[in-house]
């Protein structure tokens, strides 16, 4: 679609954007997470599922890994602080 090979796509995207396109649509879809957990009640498995993710365990996984802490646990700090 943009007329570059892979390689010109990646090595351009990431001058651009400073990230891997990988890392960059992880990044996008935990911020769409971080929203849903903090405006909304719904459940963790709804959540992952909104935001791409094929079920709950992965989506907790790659939470904890970006964020060094559980989308439960992001939850009820947001709801205390707020």
């Amino acid at each position: 679609m943009s007329g570059l090979s892979d390689s010109q796509f990646r090595r351009r995207f990431r001058q651009q954007f400073k990230l891997p396109p990988q890392q960059f649509v992880l990044k996008v879809r935990m911020q769409a997470a971080c929203h849903l957990l903090s405006a909304t009640d719904e459940s963790l498995a709804e959540v992952a599922l909104l935001c791409g993710f094929c079920d709950q365990s992965y989506f907790t996984r790659q939470f904890r890994a970006f964020f060094d802490l559980s989308p439960k646990r992001y939850r009820e700090i947001w709801r205390r602080d707020f």
